[in-house]
């Protein structure tokens, strides 16, 4: 007799459970709700166990062993590491399995408010970041901030490198191309790659105006003739006597902007010559010595602007 009563409650229970098409598993605790979820098939509750998924070996996520075929929806818990897959929990998408992403840390939050943004570290580690500190910072060295932006730009405080090679080259882009560039500049690099700034006209370097030197006359005190061959070049070049074009003028430097140099005089006649920086020849005559068709200086000038 008892049994057939229980036999008749465990009928009842089935087909209440295949009318409502509604199942609900629990821990039989008092204090969980009774009633299964009316949006869910299977409603599991409990406050002592989980939910245990299948446990097997997957072979890759595009094979779908040890099931016969790829289904759609199907949850696994993988426990073997190799190839494309390692232990985790899967599903399948119909077309491969895909591994459920495990997370390294807690939620982000962000206050509106402060701009600060917290989060929780694998470490377990709680970090705050204040948003506007970081927007708060300068720039300086040949970078500008506008707003959000960071841009190159503005004057360098410091000296600065940029190393290049054969294959990690520098190149400038887009410049207007002037052909007239009468006043303008170019920029040329020194013996130590420096770049500075040189006249966009102005030659390497040129030879001194064409000037007689004296043979005798006042002597400085090392007892040495002196000629003053920038004042003589900034003179021609100053005034010229003809010119092709009157509109036009020949470029002029200042005497520290040129270097000075002798590539030539005849040994028999000068002696003890010398050039100072700001461009004054100075020498003797030989004693005795005479005047031949060699007796002339070959002198340049060269531009160090």
């Amino acid at each position: 007799m008892t049994k057939s009563y229980s036999l008749s409650i465990l009928l009842y229970f089935l087909t209440l459970g295949v009318a409502s098409a509604q199942v609900k598993i629990d821990d039989n605790i008092s204090t969980i709700e009774r009633i299964p979820n009316s949006n869910a098939l299977l409603d599991l509750s409990s406050v002592r166990r989980g939910l245990l998924f299948p446990r097997l070996s997957l072979t890759s996520t595009t094979n779908p062993a040890p099931l016969s075929q790829h289904e759609r929806g199907m949850v696994v818990y993988n426990l073997a590491n190799q190839g494309d897959i390692t232990p985790g929990i899967y599903y399948n998408n119909g077309i491969n399995w895909l591994k459920v992403p495990e997370r390294n840390g807690n939620d982000i939050t962000y206050n509106e408010e402060t701009n600060i943004l917290r989060f929780i570290t694998e470490d377990n580690e709680a970090v705050s970041v204040d948003l506007k500190a970081i927007n708060a910072f300068t720039t300086s060295n040949g970078v500008k901030k506008n707003k959000n932006d960071i841009q190159l730009g503005g004057p360098l405080t410091g000296p600065t490198s940029i190393t290049t090679s054969a294959s990690n080259t520098f190149a400038l882009e887009g410049l207007i191309k002037d052909y007239h560039a009468t006043q303008e500049s170019i920029v040329v690099m020194n013996e130590s790659n420096v770049l500075k700034k040189a006249s966009a006209v102005a030659p390497l370097f040129f030879y001194c105006p064409s000037v007689v030197l004296p043979l005798s006359g006042n002597l400085n005190g090392n007892g040495q003739l002196e000629v003053n061959l920038y004042e003589i070049y900034k003179s021609q070049f100053g005034s010229p006597l003809v010119s092709s074009n009157p509109s036009e003028s020949l470029p002029s430097y200042l005497a520290q902007e040129l270097a000075y140099f002798i590539t030539y005089y005849d040994t028999s006649l000068f002696e003890n010559v010398s050039i100072t920086p700001s461009g004054i020849l100075a020498y003797t005559i030989k004693t005795g010595a005479s005047v031949t068709e060699d007796s002339y200086m070959n002198i340049v000038f060269k531009v160090i602007k």
